[in-house]
């Protein structure tokens, strides 16, 4: 993983990282785990002057209709509920009808921003310029996989770029153009490779300069890294949101798949004396690393409480 930053006169920062997607050494299938760590530039943004249950009005001065149709999104930036965010289902002048209840978390006069969602086509190029292997099947191109979760309930969407001649594009396994699937904010994105070759993934977009607040479901939860500064286990914020154990097999899990393509599985311990996180062998390991350009497993066990919100910290960082 390599990124670099990049702050001029406005005062939104913006950067890239680049993501590498391993080749399958020459047989079968191998995955990745990227996200682009970055989001899009503010849309819309100013001051919370009512809400309820669906609904968030503001100060005013909106295109009516400019934010319909599901592609943005309106987060909190300030006050105890930053990093909250939710869908915009419409809006008018001065109101945004929402997907979500938001009222426990935002407040009047708290501050928000609205930003267009990432979209399969705008992380891997309209015409696959990131250089995933295309394919006339489903089966025979590079998978990209998002691990999303609807009623509670987990779906694997599953997108390829397509190379049949007058077909050419992002589809789903059954030939439905794909290349506006939406990619949310907490979204990892898994990258099957079928092919031998590296591929070098180029991310850019808006720093978070903010805390990102995540939904995380009761099973496997695919999670983003969101900060374009390098975080360990013990500065991500994750300790405070997920449930710590006594052993491994108590206590929810995070892995990791390294470069080596090997699988490494981290915990949260509270026995007495022994707080902290730890690998499968007790071995203390707060100072994993989480890098910018790539996304991690979060199994949530049952029993430890059902769907979660975890705040992921996204400090940013100190320019040279």
């Amino acid at each position: 993983m390599s990124s670099a930053f990049a702050q001029g006169v406005t005062t939104d920062p913006v950067g890239y990282v680049t993501s590498t997607v391993y080749g399958n050494g020459g047989s079968g299938q191998r995955l990745t785990l990227v996200s682009p760590s970055f989001h899009t530039g503010s849309a819309a943004s100013g001051a919370v002057s009512a809400s309820t249950s669906s609904s968030v009005t503001v100060s005013g001065g909106l295109v009516p209709g400019a934010y319909d149709g599901g592609s943005f999104y309106i987060e909190v930036i300030d006050s105890s509920g930053v990093g909250y965010w939710t869908d915009v289902v419409s809006n008018t002048a001065d109101t945004f009808v929402v997907n979500d209840d938001l009222t426990s978390f935002i407040a009047n006069g708290d501050q928000f921003h609205v930003r267009e969602h990432l979209t399969i086509a705008g992380l891997f190029g309209a015409a696959n310029e990131a250089g995933l292997q295309a394919g006339g099947s489903v089966g025979a191109a590079d998978n990209v996989q998002i691990i999303s979760y609807s009623g509670g309930v987990s779906q694997n969407l599953t997108y390829w770029y397509s190379n049949v001649p007058g077909f050419e594009g992002w589809f789903d396994p059954s030939f439905t153009p794909s290349g506006d699937a939406i990619v949310a904010p907490h979204e990892g994105v898994i990258v099957v490779r079928k092919v031998a070759g590296d591929v070098n993934l180029v991310f850019s977009g808006t720093v978070r300069t903010t805390d990102i607040n995540y939904p995380v479901e009761e099973g496997l939860n695919v999670v983003a890294v969101p900060s374009a500064a390098t975080k360990t286990l013990d500065t991500s914020g994750l300790a405070s949101a997920i449930a710590a154990g006594g052993s491994i097999g108590a206590a929810d899990n995070i892995q990791i798949i390294g470069s080596d393509g090997n699988n490494y599985t981290y915990w949260y311990s509270n026995v007495s004396g022994f707080e902290g996180w730890f690998d499968p062998s007790f071995n203390p390991s707060g100072n994993v690393e989480l890098t910018p350009g790539i996304s991690f497993i979060l199994t949530r066990k049952a029993g430890n409480g059902g769907a979660v919100n975890v705040a992921m910290s996204s400090t940013l960082p100190v320019a040279p």
